[in-house]
């Protein structure tokens, strides 16, 4: 599933920097494995993939590549995969571990930056800009860590600061379906898409948890 957005800041002096500020991509691959690989494709390709666990990171190579099973069978929780290239939105995704042996493929679409000039912006507005990417990147790494509890507490906190935060909805949402809370989820993931209506990516992960049997979207 794939949360992604570009975050519509609070402050009005942002003007038309908000469309710019930086976007998030937060998938959640769930892949039933003890034994893996996943192959990783871009558009554009050549990004940089780097791998992020609890140890630490690692870069991989650039797309297309595949990460085989001997980087990854000793990793008993989720991880991250990040890919990146210049010019163009960090995009992630966060990979849950299951328990049977499996591969699998994951395609990343890069959107380009916007042509702006930070040296010229508002230094207010780029001290908000470093304060909400530090939050997200906490939350992230919580949810990394499966510390749900905190990641939740992260997100409502960023949320309360900048409610028309899309990216702080999806985050939200994530932490619950993680912890298989799928229509405190949904919830989630529809005040996001009010937020970004055109966000066709939130639309996707909506329709197929619509799709989800009913004992699911009631949990």
């Amino acid at each position: 599933m794939t949360i992604f957005t570009d975050i519509a800041m609070k402050s009005k002096k942002v003007g038309n920097v908000k469309n710019f500020i930086f976007s998030v991509l937060l998938t959640i691959l769930t892949v039933n494995c003890s034994h893996m690989n996943i192959q990783v494709t871009s558009n554009p390709p050549e990004a940089e993939v780097i791998l992020h666990t609890k140890s630490g990171s690692q870069k991989i190579g650039k797309t297309p590549l595949t990460i085989p099973d001997s980087q990854l069978s000793n990793l008993n929780d989720g991880f991250t995969v990040e890919v990146s290239k210049e010019g163009y939105f960090q995009q992630k995704v966060l990979v849950e571990k299951r328990s049977i042996n499996s591969s699998a493929e994951l395609t990343v679409k890069l959107n380009p930056h916007p042509k702006f000039d930070f040296k010229k912006s508002d230094p207010e507005v780029l001290a908000t800009i470093e304060e909400i990417a530090r939050q997200v990147s906490s939350i992230q790494a919580f949810l990394l860590k499966r510390d749900y509890n905190q990641a939740e507490v992260l997100a409502k906190s960023l949320l309360n600061q900048y409610p028309n935060l899309a990216v702080g909805w999806s985050l939200l949402g994530n932490n619950y379906y993680l912890q298989g809370r799928f229509a405190e989820a949904t919830s989630q993931y529809q005040r996001a898409l009010e937020i970004e209506p055109n966000n066709q990516e939130t639309r996707d992960i909506l329709s197929k948890m619509n799709r989800a049997p009913s004992s699911e979207k009631e949990r």
